[in-house]
């Protein structure tokens, strides 16, 4: 979008090079004052007679000399014909006697470019519908796309004297789209501010807001070989484009205005079609957009997204077109103009409703849809209203959003969405109502599954109470704050409360909605693991059994929880199990296909089929996987999380064994007649790519962590004092949120 005039110019230097004969001229085409003044630079350029006479029609003279072929050839550049109605304005050619013809009517402004045999014109134009126009045909049209990374960080070494961080530099061009025009301005600002300014201060700068975005871009750092009346900042260019398309097609621009709000990428039509126009229902309206639309608002819609594509402000993300993108410079360009003009809060309202509208509760059978949306919901982050009105759909999003994120394993995100919606909710809403205490709940299910158990366990207790009070002990969201407490508690080995809490939620829910209902089962398996905690293995072995066999009737065998039941019941009983491997490799490829590859319940089956790898001294086998499931909770949990600590140590101690085993079996190799098989058995597995196997071993505590696995532990492991996890199922604590009523 924003390279065309320099590929211009560099076309038009190369063709003078070529052959020195030719004439090279640059017309600018954004007004008809630019236009004409081109056409007067040309004439006196080649000197044309009495060009400059009062009354001389120059357009029309230089149109007449350029259609000479005894002038010779020669190229004309056209720069930024993007106006459609400029080109197609009706321009007056007044008689000339170098004409000859004094009955010449008024014509176009495109018609006044010249079409011969000794002559080309080479057109830019951010406006694709203009540049088909000009040229009539959509074959001879080039789309230039933003640069590649590595001719952006080209382009950025030119433009920034002496030697720059190549780490910055990546992060510079991403955060500028590989635009030309944006890398082309940054690396003249730090150049010109340096030693001072810095690739990494500008970053700093420029991701502080969208003003100080502004306030970078909007600097026109000017090229000597161009028009140099003309604004050459990318804010300025792209304010140009905007107002054209205001002046053309206000809808476009008001869609637009609605686009810049969502994540920029991944933006579903079926978010915008009835929503930007005021002339259509009000958000909030059950429309379906296939049938209850006009017909020429359906088309006007494509019309809309037609134009915003021709100016290259979005793009077609999908193969279908369903899904739009944007540049975030455009994105952050387009949000200025709002404040600025004074219609962000209006916009943002919209927004708002729109999503209060369309995001789903975070169950199961809605990941689909919540996956989609996500990246769009936490944006309304950012939006808080001022106004009441909206309050209360904005915490509506961040509820149904919070949720979502604390099943997808996200517990930072869904604490800062649970936390927001608990703050306003108090203020709009009193503290005892519903949707209050199950923020209060939510907040206390994402604290608890980053193991802040004092936080946890006061909020868990602040929901139950509140529920106990505004809706019964028997109320089915009561029950659930009783679940969540007795999760809490038995992660913190109090047992005997939990276990009674767990029976009490049990009870209850068989009488209410019967032995197969969903929150049935999710309260027996969680009795069942408090069961095993105190050594009372019979009653739990039964109660996993019935878990197991209820869940792959009523969810399918490829459920998430389905999944989890199958490695709770291998790890509390391995010896029911004679190969357990290819269990945990379905319950693998279950979580990948449901949850994702890093979702931390994937990561932690990942874990523990290593640690059954390594059971059976299978210790190639196991590197990868601890390696994959080390680094992937690095990133999920956080370095400091207690089973990224346990993997850390586990996949040390593993480490450690594997350079045992390999000297073992080079000392025995040494006792006996060598062979090339000897010689291979003698080979050692290599450490984490990343780590040493010292600096892992310096961070272990000298313990096995507690994992599922489906070997037995030696008897001198069974008798060691517990560490800070319990021996529970390391995925037990993360099912209680698997909703998928």
């Amino acid at each position: 979008m924003y390279r065309k005039s320099q590929l211009a110019i560099e076309y038009a230097y190369r063709v003078r090079t070529e052959d020195p004969s030719v004439w090279a001229f640059w017309v600018y085409g954004g007004s008809a004052a630019r236009f004409e003044q081109g056409y007067r630079t040309i004439a006196d350029r080649v000197k044309i007679p009495r060009w400059d006479e009062p009354g001389a029609n120059v357009v029309n003279l230089v149109n007449a000399w350029l259609s000479d072929e005894v002038n010779g050839r020669w190229l004309m550049v056209l720069d930024n014909a993007d106006d459609l109605a400029l080109l197609a304005r009706p321009y007056e050619r007044r008689p000339t006697t170098e004409i000859g013809d004094s009955t010449l009517e008024a014509g176009p402004l495109s018609s006044l470019i010249p079409q011969t045999q000794n002559g080309s014109v080479l057109v830019t134009s951010r406006n694709k519908d203009a540049a088909f126009r000009l040229i009539g045909s959509h074959r001879d049209i080039i789309n230039v796309e933003p640069m590649d990374e590595s001719h952006a960080l080209q382009l950025l070494r030119k433009k920034i004297v002496g030697n720059i961080d190549e780490g910055n530099a990546i992060q510079l061009v991403q955060a500028l789209d590989y635009m030309p025009l944006a890398i082309s301005q940054a690396g003249a600002f730090i150049s010109r501010g340096a030693p001072r300014m810095t690739i990494l201060k500008y970053l700093d700068i420029f991701h502080k807001s969208d003003q100080h975005q502004a306030f970078l871009l909007n600097r026109d750092e000017g090229d000597m070989r161009r028009d140099q009346s003309a604004k050459h900042s990318i804010i300025t260019t792209w304010q140009i484009s905007f107002e054209h398309i205001r002046e053309q097609r206000a809808s476009a621009a008001r869609l637009l205005s609605l686009m810049c709000l969502f994540d920029r990428q991944g933006i579903p039509d079926t978010l915008l079609r009835h929503r930007y126009d005021e002339n259509l229902c009000e958000v909030g309206s059950p429309v379906n957009v296939d049938t209850d639309l006009p017909a020429n608002e359906a088309l006007g819609f494509e019309e809309d997204i037609s134009t915003l594509a021709n100016y290259s402000l979005i793009r077609m993300a999908n193969e279908k077109g369903t899904l739009f993108e944007m540049h975030r410079l455009v994105q952050s360009s387009t949000r200025l103009w709002l404040i600025s003009s004074g219609h962000l809060e209006r916009w943002q309202a919209k927004y708002i409703r729109t999503m209060a509208e369309v995001f789903p509760n975070g169950n199961y059978d809605n990941w689909t849809t919540c996956r989609a949306l996500f990246p769009h919901a936490k944006v309304v982050l950012e939006y808080q209203p001022a106004d009441s009105e909206h309050l209360m759909p904005w915490t509506n999003v961040l509820s149904r959003a919070g949720h979502y994120a604390l099943q997808m394993g996200y517990y930072s995100t869904a604490e800062e969405m649970s936390r927001r919606a608990l703050e306003v909710g108090e203020k709009v809403r009193c503290e005892r109502h519903p949707d209050t205490l199950r923020s209060v709940e939510q907040l206390a299910q994402a604290l608890f599954m980053q193991e802040r158990y004092q936080n946890a366990e006061e909020m868990a207790w602040r929901a139950l109470e509140g529920r106990e009070k505004a809706l019964g002990e028997k109320h089915q969201d009561t029950l659930e704050s009783v679940s969540t407490l007795a999760l809490i508690l038995g992660d913190q080995e109090k047992f005997k409360v939990a276990e009674v809490m767990h029976r009490r939620a049990l009870e209850e829910r068989e009488k209410t909605r019967g032995k197969e209902h969903f929150d049935t089962l999710e309260s027996a398996n969680n009795l069942a693991t408090v069961l095993h905690d105190q050594g009372k293995l019979e009653a739990a072995e039964e109660m996993l059994q019935r878990v197991l066999k209820v869940r792959e009737k009523t969810l399918g065998e490829e459920h998430p929880n389905t999944l989890i039941s199958v490695l709770t019941y291998i790890y509390y009983y391995p010896e029911r199990f004679q190969d357990a491997e290819p269990l945990y490799q379905r319950a693998i490829r279950g979580m990948e296909n449901a949850l994702g590859k890093e979702h931390p319940h994937t990561l932690l089956a990942v874990y523990n089929l290593a640690v059954l790898y390594e059971d059976q001294e299978r210790y190639q086998d196991a590197e990868p996987l601890y390696q994959r499931a080390y680094a992937g909770l690095q990133v999920t949990l956080g370095p400091d999380d207690g089973w990224t600590i346990d993997c850390r140590e586990a996949y040390s101690s593993m480490l450690e064994k594997s350079k045992a085993s390999s000297s073992r079996t080079v000392l025995r190799s040494s006792l006996e007649p060598r062979s090339d098989e000897g010689r291979n058995r003698a080979s050692t597995v290599a450490p984490h790519p990343s780590q040493s196997s010292q600096s892992l071993a310096t961070s272990s505590r000298q313990r096995r962590p507690p994992a599922i696995h489906g070997g037995r532990q030696p008897e001198s492991e069974l008798r060691t004092p517990k560490p800070h996890h319990s021996s529970r199922n390391v995925l037990q604590r993360f099912s209680r949120f698997l909703k998928a009523k």
